[in-house]
């Protein structure tokens, strides 16, 4: 086959296509790695090509339907428009990880060619069908509508005059620099995971369960052995022997946690749970493969309810616990019982959160390539904590610390959560690269992501409120469980999250008494993973206590809640659970700021009026504290210390400066948020600062790597002051 850049491929006469799709065609055959696979489907868009002028979802259209027409993607040095749309996109800060960005550009291309002033209803529908996890869309929108409203045409023969602004050279904290992240996300020259490669690489496909709660009986994995392209097929046996268990360290007292494997030996517990790894020497190949293999299985009744894990009704899901709650939390203080004996009125509700899926449009994915000759295993890894891999790479694999290096790409397609984690399926590829001592790469498509990736949230939570007889509120009790899915996700144990949500569900309001039980338990259900926040349910609960509580005293909900905010003007305030309130400034301001803004009298008058009209209106009031990522006190009152978080500054010879620090970006800015501080405190200009992330042979160790705020709150601090 000859690949001719900007043309679709064309066949030797005779045969037929060897690349399956054009997006593969384009990735693989031409290098064109902006054509993004983000679900395989034609679902996100992020594929999107200028397929003979028009749109078209790269995935889903076969290298043969496209055989010798004009192809366009992200890399090409394009039109004025095509120019114009780039420059406008960085100007108007369209993306944040630009996982989607080439996608989004070709079709707002395709919107402007067919329509040079669209409306912002044209720009809405022509867009819905692309996809962005991270902007919530109205970034993009503003461009889009910027780009036709401040588009110049060329003139005959001359390129057009500029129409928006260059990239600012203050670099003084405040101004709003073009972010330097954006550029690449745009030209096609940003690169991902599933854009890295090695000679002699090879790739691999899980076999995966299909039952949630079984024994494995047998495992026929001959076909797949002899299949077109396979190189291996790896079982639980094959490894067993040669690694250490996987098991999570948690300096939460009473947290008993299962050792497991990375694949599945006797019995799986997750519909999802990895059973064999096949390697091949092509993706498709890998694919082909393991649809070959066969597993029986003995069906084993499956815990699907965490409430229903904690009962003790059920076996152990693991042979080495005594049952399956991994976690219990229990804290009292002051006087529940007597609180509740003398109330006048109790009011009680249970509250459920159903789980949810992450969903990063770029999905999980690494590349493990062992080097046979040092010994030394690389990992490059989409990951919010490249030092939380190594260490359990190391310890798992029985290598060395200092042998082990991961690095994560310079672009990463969004988290909200899930790549902070260590999965079984790292260590079983970089285990496979080290057994056949050949680079291998694992890179998950959106139905494997879906069912195996993991869930977060899975929480219930029952609440009891004494009131006195003024609708005083005396006491809380609160009983939390928590699904933690069949398997614990290292490097940070749920339980963590169990405790915070017991620190903070007293929120902001002055609770004379408060008991909390919290319990993290085992079911035959996807993983549990953090996702935005993992503590949110000590919010809903205390909202949705405050509510019904005024509902039921017939008060108004703000007026209730600014009645009962605890008192700041001691000596060392805090929350009953302990953490201090003197790093909340002006406690109450925003709920009565949004008390008047929302005129509430004058609502609840239009209010009544709706009803009679058969409308109804509603007013929802909450109030937050957010404990990302601190403060201490938080941390002291539920027993456990996420780190500091460490920035090296170096100087080179010619003055630039040189930060590294061990926080990941993936859409939030650090390259140049960070750059923005170390110039500011140093005095440089913003060009001459380098901001280096994602390789753990050189920047330094950071415990949690970047999540909740982290790098908003303490990575800042570090730069200005780094040790």
């Amino acid at each position: 086959m000859t690949c001719t850049p900007g043309t679709a491929p064309a066949p030797p006469p005779g045969e037929p296509h060897r690349c399956g799709t054009l997006a593969d065609h384009l990735r693989d055959c031409l290098g064109r790695k902006s054509v993004r696979l983000g679900c395989e489907d034609g679902v996100c868009g992020s594929c999107t090509v200028l397929l003979d002028g028009r749109t078209a979802r790269a995935c889903t259209v076969l290298a043969a339907q496209a055989e010798g027409l004009p192809v366009r993607t992200a890399e090409d040095p394009g039109d004025p428009l095509m120019r114009h749309l780039r420059e406008v996109l960085w100007a108007e800060h369209a993306f944040q990880c630009g996982f989607c960005a080439a996608g989004f550009l070709m079709e707002i291309h395709a919107l402007l060619t067919e329509h040079p002033d669209p409306t912002e209803e044209q720009v809405r529908h022509r867009l819905a069908g692309n996809l962005c996890r991270c902007t919530g869309y109205e970034s993009i929108v503003r461009a889009t509508l910027t780009a036709a409203r401040t588009r110049t045409p060329a003139p005959p023969g001359g390129a057009p005059a500029p129409s928006v602004p260059a990239a600012t050279t203050d670099p003084a904290i405040g101004t709003s620099a073009l972010r330097a992240e954006d550029r690449t996300v745009l030209d096609g020259r940003a690169r991902f995971i599933a854009d890295l490669d090695r000679p002699g690489i090879l790739h691999a496909r899980f076999v995966r369960s299909t039952r949630p709660h079984a024994r494995i009986t047998g495992l026929d994995i001959e076909a797949a052995r002899t299949a077109p392209g396979t190189v291996a097929v790896l079982t639980a046996a094959d490894l067993r022997g040669s690694l250490n268990p996987i098991t999570i360290a948690c300096p939460l007292e009473g947290y008993t946690a299962p050792d497991f494997t990375p694949l599945a030996g006797d019995r799986v517990r997750f519909e999802g749970d990895p059973v064999a790894l096949v390697v091949a020497t092509g993706q498709a190949a890998a694919e082909h493969a393991a649809s070959l293999v066969v597993v029986g299985y003995d069906d084993l009744p499956p815990v699907l309810d965490a409430r229903a894990g904690a009962d003790g009704a059920h076996q152990p899901l693991f042979p080495d616990l005594d049952g399956n709650v991994l976690y219990t939390e229990h804290r009292v203080h002051g006087d529940v019982t007597g609180a509740f004996a003398r109330a006048a009125r109790v009011v009680r509700h249970r509250l459920s959160q159903e789980r949810v899926q992450n969903a990063p449009l770029e999905p999980r994915g690494g590349l493990a390539s062992y080097d046979p000759g040092s010994g030394r295993l690389t990992y490059d890894v989409a990951s919010q904590s490249p030092t939380s891999h190594r260490q359990y790479l190391s310890d798992v694999l029985g290598l060395d610390l200092d042998l082990v290096r991961v690095r994560v790409p310079a672009n990463m397609g969004g988290s909200f959560g899930i790549k902070g984690g260590v999965f079984r399926e790292d260590i079983a590829v970089c285990w496979a690269s080290r057994h056949l001592g050949r680079p291998v790469r694992w890179i998950e498509d959106r139905r494997e992501h879906l069912i195996a990736a993991g869930q977060a949230r899975g929480e219930e939570i029952d609440v009891e409120a004494a009131l006195g007889a003024d609708g005083e509120l005396l006491a809380l009790r609160a009983d939390l469980v928590v699904d933690q899915g069949a398997y614990p996700v290292p490097p940070v144990a749920s339980a963590v999250f169990v405790a915070i949500v017991g620190c903070l569900i007293p929120n902001a309001y002055r609770v004379p008494a408060y008991e909390f039980t919290g319990r993290l338990t085992l079911t035959n259900r996807t993983p549990y993973v953090a996702y935005r926040g993992p503590w949110e349910m000590a919010t809903f609960a205390a909202e949705r206590t405050m509510d019904l509580i005024a509902r039921a005293v017939g008060e108004e909900p703000a007026d209730y809640r600014l009645r009962h905010l605890a008192p700041v003007d001691g000596p060392d305030p805090r929350m009953i659970t302990g953490a201090r309130l003197t790093d909340v400034p002006a406690l109450g301001s925003t709920l009565r700021q949004a008390r008047h803004e929302a005129a509430v009298a004058e609502f609840r008058t239009r209010q009544a009026a709706a009803r009679t009209q058969g409308r109804l209106l509603g007013l929802g009031v909450a109030t937050l504290l957010e404990p990302a990522p601190g403060p201490w006190s938080l941390h002291e009152a539920m027993g456990a210390h996420m780190g500091p978080e460490p920035v090296r500054v170096l100087f080179g010879p010619d003055g630039r400066a040189q930060i590294r620090t061990g926080q990941i970006p993936h859409g939030q800015g650090h390259v140049t948020t960070l750059g923005q501080i170390a110039a500011t405190t140093l005095g440089l200009p913003l060009d001459a600062v380098d901001v280096v992330h994602g390789d753990t042979d050189l920047v330094p160790y950071s415990l949690a790597g970047t999540g909740a705020s982290r790098r908003g709150r303490r990575g800042p601090g570090r730069v200005r002051d780094p040790y």
